[in-house]
This record gives structure tokens, C-alpha cells and sequence, in this order.
């Protein structure tokens, strides 16, 4: 039998309390470390159902639920690539023309705007309202 827990605020015996809606608003509704050196592909997550490689430092993140809207906040890291010596000055981007609630395109590039493969270990935090 399911169940249904209606509460306004969360009390804590020595830590406090908090407003509920704090707890829901305020977690990451997806999350993801993955692969994509060679073939993308998903180590562990939480609402992701595939990475589709695009091509190099180009992928897509697919939600198993989408999200309500674009207006979503997306931070990750790009683990170092040391085989390929591109270690250094990763970083995430993504831009208007690649948004999307339920698959939006992360690309990965240097310094100097040259794009780069994600490697063992990159990973993500998604925050936004799901659909």
C-alpha cells in the first residue's frame, strides 16, 4: 500500500528544522559520473538513461524524467585526461542553442576553446523542477 506524508517543516532533535520546501526545491534532481574517451557510457546516476556521444567533447545527457523547463542549472567536472596529455583547464559548457528539459548538450573544452573528451570520471549535478 502506498503512502502519502503531508509535513510543512522537518525537525531534527538536535539540528534543527528546515521548511520541506527547501528539501524538494533544493536537491539535485539528476546526477551522473561517466565515460566518454573513447564511447560514452553511464558508470552511475540518478535520473539519466543514456550519454549519447556527438562527437569529441560533444554529448548528451538523456533524463529519464524530464524536467518541467530549460531553466535548469547544470555543474560538473571533466576528470583530467592524462593518456591523451589534455590535463589541464577543463571545463563544462553549454550554450542557448542546445538547451533542452530532457536531453541538453554538454561540451567539453580547454583555455583555449579547443574541445576536448570527457574522461573516466567526469560527472554532473542537475537542479531544476521536474515535468
Amino acid at each position: 500500500m502506498a503512502g502519502k506524508i503531508i509535513a510543512d517543516t522537518l525537525e531534527h532533535s538536535t539540528a534543527g528544522s528546515i521548511a520541506t520546501n527547501y528539501v524538494v526545491e533544493g536537491s539535485a534532481k539528476a546526477w551522473g559520473m561517466f565515460d566518454s574517451e573513447v564511447t560514452a557510457s553511464v558508470n552511475a546516476s540518478l535520473n539519466v538513461a543514456s550519454i549519447t556521444d556527438n562527437g569529441t567533447g560533444d554529448d548528451n545527457i538523456s533524463f529519464t524524467n524530464a524536467f518541467s523547463s530549460v531553466n535548469i542549472s547544470i555543474v560538473g567536472t571533466a576528470a583530467e585526461n592524462t593518456s591523451s596529455g589534455q590535463s589541464a583547464g577543463r571545463f563544462f559548457h553549454l550554450d542557448e542553442d542546445h538547451l533542452s528539459a530532457s536531453s541538453p548538450r554538454l561540451f567539453c573544452k580547454n583555455t583555449s576553446n579547443s574541445p576536448l573528451d570527457f574522461c573516466n570520471g567526469s560527472s554532473f549535478v542537475v537542479h531544476g523542477d521536474l515535468a
